[in-house]
Parts: structure tokens; sequence; C-alpha cells
């Protein structure tokens, strides 16, 4: 039988950090999901499998626009608003995108900005600075031990995306690294450093920044992920 995206995200996100009964989701979103399809809504009643799953697919994928993504960055991005929040994660990706409100909403302009983003540049572009943001995000929380779990959740993410590659990517030096920072000098005199120097706990990370600017080639530490098809 043929995966859905959507099944292949379930896949390798909600089976890793859904394991309670209540599968993560607080009443108010069930709420609304119930209030969304014309379900009677008891905060008594005992959430099921199926029902989660159609929560996760209507509040979480559907809402944030993953439907109309290619499967690596519908996949990263879903990832993301599970973590972050649909508004936060959509932020992101309007972040990347440029040239649009960041306002957390997923609405015609920001699929129009998507579609004209991905045929300038490609998905590899897109999930590059995406991942840049996410991990710019998680180097700057306080909590180290906190900040180091998300970094190895995106390097397993990292992983799973390779592995759905044609044919799969090889992975064993494409994990990020926090204890090491790459030192990485921009080619273009006339721009500054397309790296973001980030201070956590007395080192200097550097991030590849978000936006592709057009024409203009780096060697980004993020470049050695192979995102291809």
């Amino acid at each position: 039988m043929n995966q859905t995206d959507f099944d292949l995200a379930v896949k390798f996100i909600l089976e890793k950090i859904i394991q309670t009964e209540t599968w993560n989701l607080c009443p108010s979103a069930i709420e609304t999901y119930d209030q969304l399809v014309g379900n009677p809504y008891h905060t008594s009643e005992k959430l099921t499998p199926d029902k989660a799953l159609d929560v996760y697919k209507l509040l979480y994928w559907d809402l944030a626009g993953c439907q109309v993504m290619p499967r690596r960055l519908a996949i990263a991005h879903f990832d993301n608003c599970i973590y972050q929040g649909v508004g936060g994660g959509i932020q992101t990706l309007q972040s990347c995108l440029g040239d649009i409100a960041v306002d957390g909403g997923f609405g015609p302009v920001t699929e129009q900005r998507l579609r004209e983003y991905l045929h300038n540049y490609g998905e590899d572009a897109l999930l590059r600075c995406y991942f840049a943001k996410r991990r710019n995000h998680y180097l700057n929380i306080s909590d180290r031990s906190r900040s180091q779990t998300r970094i190895e959740h995106l390097n397993e993410l990292t992983i799973y995306l390779q592995s759905l590659s044609q044919p799969p990517s090889q992975t064993h030096d494409l994990i990020f690294d926090i204890e090491k920072s790459d030192t990485v000098t921009g080619q273009d005199s006339d721009r500054e450093s397309p790296y973001d120097s980030i201070t956590f706990d007395d080192e200097d990370y550097y991030l590849g920044r978000a936006e592709v600017p057009t024409g203009y080639e780096d060697d980004s530490p993020f470049d050695d992920i192979n995102f291809e098809q």
C-alpha cells in the first residue's frame, strides 16, 4: 500500500513523541477539532488513536499548509509545528521565504511565495534555510540539556528525510555537532558574511543565514546535507 506524505510524517514524528493517553494534545485543540467537524465535545471521552491522528491532520498538517508542499519539506514543517506551534512553524517558513509578512498564517500569499521560492531555488535550499532557523533557535535555549536534545532530534529528522531520498543518502558525516563550530568565510567581498555568529556557553557557532540571495553562492556548513531526490 502506498504511504501518503502524512503517513510518513506520522511514522517518524508522532510515533516518537506521542506516548501518552492524551497524545500530547490539549483539551482546547480537541474541542476545536470537534467544533470544526461537527462532533459533540465530551471532556471525559478517551482519545482514540484514530481521532488523535485526525486532529493532527486537520489542525497541524492541513492548517500549516503541509498538503501543498514537497514531501521532505512537508514533514520537516509538520515536525516544527508540533514542537513550536503551528503559528511559530509558519513564521519560520515565512522568514525563510522572504518578501511576505511573517504573521504565522498560511494563506494564498504565503502559498504563492512558497511556489515561487521552490521554482527559483528548489526544495534543498529551503530545507537548509529552515533547518538553520531551527538550529539557531535551539542553540539559544538557556538550558543546555534541552538545547542538545532538540539538536539531536533535528539530526534524527535529517537522517529520516535522507532515507526518503532515491537513492538514500549517506548520513554518517551529516550530523550537526553542537560541540563544534564551523568557521566559514563568505566569498563575496561586496556582501556581509552569510553566517550569523551565536554565542552559546562562551563558544561561537556559525549558522547559515536563512535567506538565499539571488545569484549568490556560499560555502554553507549545511551544504553537505544532500536532500536530492
